[in-house]
């Protein structure tokens, strides 16, 4: 995870260097309250729309004791008519690569998700970012025949966020 956030850090330096466009630090805080740290930097490509990049890692007991770790990409339209800022009600739609050990055993899952949200930015620059959505999950499954198969399960997903722009 230190490694994750520091690659996120050197990118936003790297982005950012001579440009007006912001760009967003945000972190979800219910993963925080399950002990997964995570991050999400956000970057204005053009007016009402940017790119997010969502890492997280981490250990937590829910229902039973697991690990995970994923990223999530994805690109972010906002429907605001006051402003070209990124707040407003948007549609995300994204990728997504989620693993979870139990038992040492990763199953990576892959899929597609789809976000839609509302996210402010206040006047002292801190962001409110809170949405639901879809994420079409695609994971392997061992099968009684001792094949391999490929399942698709969609799974219903919230965020609360806080964050900073820069």
């Amino acid at each position: 995870m230190n490694r994750l956030v520091v690659i996120l850090f050197m990118l936003c330096a790297t982005v950012t260097q001579g440009q007006e466009r912001p760009f967003h630090l945000k972190t979800n805080l219910p993963l925080w309250a399950l002990t997964t740290p995570n991050l999400t930097v956000e970057y204005q490509l053009a007016p009402k729309q940017s790119i997010s990049l969502t890492g997280y890692k981490g250990d937590f007991v829910f229902i039973s004791e697991m690990a995970i770790q994923g990223v999530n990409i994805h690109y972010r339209k906002y429907f605001n008519r006051q402003s070209d800022d990124l707040k407003g009600f948007y549609l995300s739609p994204g990728l997504a690569y989620y693993a979870e050990r139990y038992n040492n055993r990763f199953p990576p899952t892959y899929g597609v998700r789809t976000d839609l949200g509302l996210q402010h930015v206040f006047d002292s620059n801190i962001i409110i970012d809170a949405g639901v959505g879809l994420y079409w999950q695609l994971y392997e499954e061992d099968g009684y025949t001792g094949e391999d198969i490929f399942r698709v399960q969609p799974l219903l997903r919230a965020n609360l966020s806080v964050g900073y722009r820069f």
